[in-house]
């Protein structure tokens, strides 16, 4: 039993350590040089948070989750 936990524990840490480089999850939709409709939609969320909106607000408005754009704030 203590194999299996071993090899678990490497695993755990080999996908860590991917991730951390950027080799695993998905790409990011929203941000500078986005393009389409996900560029004008940063660029509203951008502009939104510039006013000092509400984040509530912004999603209600934008349609895009609350994590999203607590993720464009932190980038700004």
């Amino acid at each position: 039993m203590m194999i299996a936990n071993e090899s678990a524990l490497h695993n755990k840490k080999e996908l860590r350590s991917l991730s951390n480089k950027g080799c695993i999850g998905g790409k990011k939709k929203y941000h500078t040089a986005a393009t389409g409709k996900d560029k004008v939609i940063y660029e509203r969320v951008v502009q939104l948070l510039s006013e000092n909106k509400n984040i509530v607000d912004i999603h209600r408005e934008v349609g895009i989750s609350r994590n999203t754009i607590y993720t464009i704030k932190a980038d700004l």
